[in-house]
């Protein structure tokens, strides 16, 4: 019994030695609740020795509250919070410049204005003459409209047929034989005729505002004195009598001359 007694103390006396020597030679924080036997505290054997001592190193060189594991990883609860909180300022940073320099550009684009000549060239444009007719309507709408909300009225309808016509008829000059866009030119630009007479009944500073601004030749309004003028009602057609007349005349002048000629040459004076 003695002997047994003996061997037992000793094992107790090596086992708390070996138990001793592998929490703290490597540097362990002992958490207050351990237990009796605290396997889970004890380093893996596959885990190489450099590794944690670099590990050790690091940790005390930057002096943060870290807490070691089984593998000697650190949990940085702290510092994970401190970076989502950085990135997610940064994310909102990043909208409200980008933001700021969408507001810019609509900006610059509202003040620039276009051409009143209207001499646009297919090569200068980048865009399709579709949108870009668009553009110009949206531009000139902004001048001429009654309110924010005005999209049907004569003014705005007379400009849309005046850009209409205009890229029509710079269509019609590469496409001569084009002659279902030249009936839709035609239509256009009675259409516009009429919607001009309309608008010159009602409001006439209007009428007269719009046809300087784009250049449009005024058509002759109904009950004023030059709408009972035939000389100014005709004078844009050519099949007319007076301009027949003319031009008989002109012949019969331009024979005299030549027979005078002739007698001239033949028998002198």
């Amino acid at each position: 019994m003695k002997n047994i007694k003996s061997c037992v103390t000793c094992l107790l006396f090596f086992y708390i030695q070996i138990w001793i020597n592998c929490l703290f030679c490597f540097g362990y924080n002992i958490n207050k609740n351990l237990g009796v036997y605290p396997f889970s505290l004890i380093r893996k054997k596959n885990v190489p020795q450099e590794k944690f001592k670099r590990q050790l190193i690091k940790v005390q060189n930057e002096g943060k509250e870290n807490i070691f594991t089984q593998d000697g990883n650190t949990n940085t609860i702290k510092e994970d919070k401190t970076k989502q909180t950085k990135t997610n300022i940064d994310i909102k940073n990043k909208i409200e410049k980008e933001k700021i320099e969408i507001n810019e550009i609509l900006k610059k684009s509202e003040n620039i204005l276009l051409e009143r000549s209207f001499s646009f060239h297919k090569e200068d444009i980048t865009i399709k003459p579709e949108l870009l007719k668009e553009l110009i309507t949206q531009k000139y709408r902004k001048i001429f409209q009654r309110h924010d909300k005005d999209c049907g009225s004569s003014e705005i309808q007379i400009i849309i047929l005046t850009f209409k016509i205009f890229f029509l008829t710079e269509h019609m000059k590469k496409n001569k034989k084009d002659f279902a866009c030249l009936r839709g030119l035609f239509k256009c630009v009675s259409k516009r005729r009429r919607l001009l007479v309309y608008l010159g009944r009602k409001d006439r500073e209007m009428f007269e505002k719009i046809t300087s601004y784009f250049n449009i030749k005024k058509p002759l309004l109904p009950r004023t004195p030059e709408y009972y003028n035939k000389d100014l009602k005709y004078i844009h057609f050519n099949n007319t009598k007076r301009f027949k007349n003319n031009a008989e005349k002109k012949k019969k002048d331009k024979l005299k001359k030549k027979k005078v000629q002739t007698d001239k040459i033949l028998f002198g004076n």
